[in-house]
């Protein structure tokens, strides 16, 4: 399910055939904004201007550098991208253009055939708060240094995919034909359209509908897509829901279904293509369901009860409790860091998806711990009431209702009131460590997790009065000296990660990481005990987290597990 208020129409060259046509793109956007939907409309260079300028490069005197060319050559697509600006305006349509820096869309790799890793979309949001449709040149990017890259042949194909998923947009790729057909349409005028096609039938067309590169990156994020003419609305779907139509689906449930975390899992699978579950409010109640696969949202006892029998009934079960994160012999895992660690799950169909506070903070460690190695870890948490479930939510509203009234809030949920308060985690005090078990569980998966049994970690977990969505205060010290641009690009290319502004209104929060997929990472930068040494001695790099810990850390991880799994 995407978003029903966002569009992201991509506009290339089979369309923009020359200036005349951009009033089709227009007009095309206009008929969309006029079904009530935001646009952002990616574009590609007029037909022909991209070989124009690639001719002027290879006529200068001296080689340009692969920087040099990128920006000479994505002038053709922000030229487009400022036309088609003009032509919205003049059908009355309020409209302006981004470019790759001002929303700070990020690529590595080859200058010429870059890969994306992050965007900011506080300001794409932003803009498109203030204006209708928003158009942006596609095929072009920043590295980390803001120097200029290009996406690779087709690229506008990537820059219209990443921006839908990361929105979760509608994406439609306007084309000069309406889908895919059964034959070529110019050559059999009774080709049948396929109204639905999986990503290895597109794939077989050999780029000729779709970038590789972008159908690539539809096919690993499970993300869906359109491809259609102008003025049409009989696209043919490309991805997650057409490959569940062509196949069996999985009977999937989900066992706590009333609780917050079920309630996200039923969102989630519903978004990703995978239908709607079955919902069991308790353990109870699935005996006897003829179930492929059940997702466990339910306490860690009752998880250990019921687990054993789905498994002897063949069902294979995602748990995200705490009941078998500490079994070796059950994969504890975030996919985008040790998705390997599934391979052992294939058989006994027991996967189990680790805590919030772990998986956020793993998400930032993992990719510093392979570019850079680490030797020490000091995080301070600080974590939403409904990590706790719903109860603890209404006690917020409640005793905040309550304080701005003049009256003394009564502890209901937590030991104290969590309304205008911030106190230690709630969870039990090991009596020989003096550490919570939040704090136990955090260090603990952590290191299994990363595979790193003996990494010292040092933990402090909070609850603070916020409703959805937490953030953790991290410093790393790293086993070698690196500068923090390298830092921040090893964060850059990580899955599953968003860099923010290090300040301002556009900095990571809970606020902007709320119903978010991504780890949200801000305030890149050396810890201040570092500051008195040389540039070339500093090791300790302090990082600022915010990661939906209903979503990423619960609900989206479990899924995703499943998908890796191949069970879904």
């Amino acid at each position: 399910m995407h978003d029903a208020s966002i569009a992201v129409l991509k506009f290339g060259g089979s369309v923009l055939r020359d200036r005349a046509a951009l009033g089709d793109a227009a007009r095309e956007v206009a008929r969309v904004i006029a079904r009530g939907e935001r646009v952002i409309a990616v574009v590609s260079a007029l037909r022909g201007r991209t070989e124009e300028l690639l001719a002027e490069c290879r006529a200068e005197r001296e080689p340009l550098s692969a920087n040099a060319i990128a920006l000479r050559v994505g002038q053709g697509e922000r030229e487009c991208a400022a036309s088609l600006v003009v032509a919205l305006k003049e059908l009355g349509i309020d409209a302006t253009a981004l470019d790759p820096a001002s929303m700070q869309l990020v690529a590595c790799g080859d200058p010429l055939d870059a890969d994306l890793v992050s965007v900011s979309l506080p300001h794409v949001h932003a803009a498109l708060a203030r204006h209708s449709a928003v158009v942006v040149p596609g095929f072009v990017a920043i590295d980390d240094r803001g120097n200029a890259v290009l996406l690779g042949r087709g690229g506008s194909d990537l820059t219209a995919m990443f921006l839908a998923q990361r929105l979760s947009a509608r994406c439609r790729l306007v084309k000069d034909v309406d889908g895919l057909h059964d034959a070529d349409p110019a050559a059999l005028r009774d080709a049948s359209q396929r109204r639905r096609a999986t990503y290895a039938e597109v794939a077989q067309r050999g780029g000729q509908l779709v970038q590789s590169k972008a159908l690539a990156f539809a096919r690993a994020n499970g993300f869906a897509f359109e491809i259609g003419a102008l003025f049409r609305d009989t696209p043919t779907i490309v991805g997650a829901d057409a490959a569940v139509a062509h196949r069996t689906k999985a009977r999937i449930a989900v066992i706590g279904s009333r609780g917050m975390v079920g309630a996200e899992l039923r969102l989630v699978l519903a978004q990703r293509g995978h239908g709607e579950p079955l919902g069991f409010a308790n353990a109870s109640d699935c005996e006897g369901a003829a179930l492929d696969v059940a997702f466990l949202a339910v306490s860690a006892e009752a998880a250990l009860a019921l687990a054993p029998k789905l498994l002897a009934n063949g069902v294979r079960v995602v748990d995200c409790s705490s009941a078998f994160r500490e079994r070796s012999d059950v994969p504890l895992v975030v996919p985008e860091v040790n998705a390997r660690d599934l391979a052992s799950a294939s058989n006994a169909g027991l996967v189990a998806s680790p805590n919030c506070s772990a998986t956020m903070l793993v998400l930032a460690l993992a990719p510093l711990h392979a570019a850079f190695g680490i030797e020490h870890v000091s995080v301070a948490t600080y974590q939403a009431v409904s990590g706790a479930g719903r109860a603890a939510v209404e006690a917020l509203e409640s005793e905040t209702k309550a304080q701005l009234s003049g009256v003394e809030p009564v502890a209901s949920a937590f030991p104290q009131p969590c309304a205008f308060n911030v106190f230690p985690h709630e969870s039990a005090l090991d009596d020989e460590s003096l550490c919570n078990e939040e704090e136990q569980k955090l260090v603990a998966e952590s290191r299994r997790i990363l595979g790193q049994p003996s990494l010292p970690i040092d933990a402090s977990c909070a609850r603070v009065p916020v409703r959805r969505a937490h953030c953790q205060a991290v410093v790393v010290t790293l086993s070698r000296h690196a500068s923090l641009v390298d830092v921040r690009a090893a964060l850059q290319r990580a899955r599953g990660v968003s860099l923010l502004p290090d300040a301002g209104p556009d900095a990571a929060s809970a606020r902007h990481a709320t119903s978010r997929d991504e780890l949200l990472v801000s305030r890149i930068r050396w810890a201040q005990s570092e500051l008195d040494k040389p540039e070339g001695e500093r090791r300790r790099v302090a990082l600022w987290l915010a990661c939906d810990q209903l979503r990423k850390g619960a609900a989206l991880n479990a899924v995703q597990l499943a998908e890796a799994a191949g069970w879904i």
